[in-house]
């Protein structure tokens, strides 16, 4: 009876974990990994309704998986990064504490950017 409640327990608290990873991901990046890996859309299906190509889908989705991990293992922990604007210590914020009171949604990880184009020059 104990351990079924425990697993109840660590049920939730996974969920939870991952719903506030999910939450941190960035909007498209979001999408297309819950339209691949929930609804299974493959790539190609992905990159044609994104104007994309099935690479630039695999790596949004190679991102999206890498971003989620971190979040979720944090999420699980209460844990968050330290901030830039913090000061640089070695100590990790719990979440919920004052210094973690900017909501993360409005926080951009560099993690979980985005990164730049990369345009080749012609030559």
């Amino acid at each position: 009876m104990i351990i079924e409640h425990i697993a109840v327990v660590v049920r939730a608290e996974e969920a939870a974990a991952l719903r506030s990873a999910l939450g941190v991901l960035p909007a498209g990046e979001r999408e297309t990994l819950l339209a691949h890996e929930v609804h299974g859309a493959d790539t190609a299906t992905l990159a044609r309704s994104n104007s994309s190509t099935p690479g630039a889908i695999a790596a949004r989705l190679a991102r999206a998986r890498a971003c989620l991990r971190v979040e979720y293992v944090m999420a699980l922990r209460r844990v968050e990064p330290p901030h830039p604007g913090l000061s640089a210590g070695p100590d990790v914020a719990v979440r919920g504490s004052p210094q973690t009171a900017k909501s993360a949604s409005m926080r951009v990880r560099t993690y979980c950017a985005v990164p730049p184009a990369v345009h080749s020059a012609s030559r």
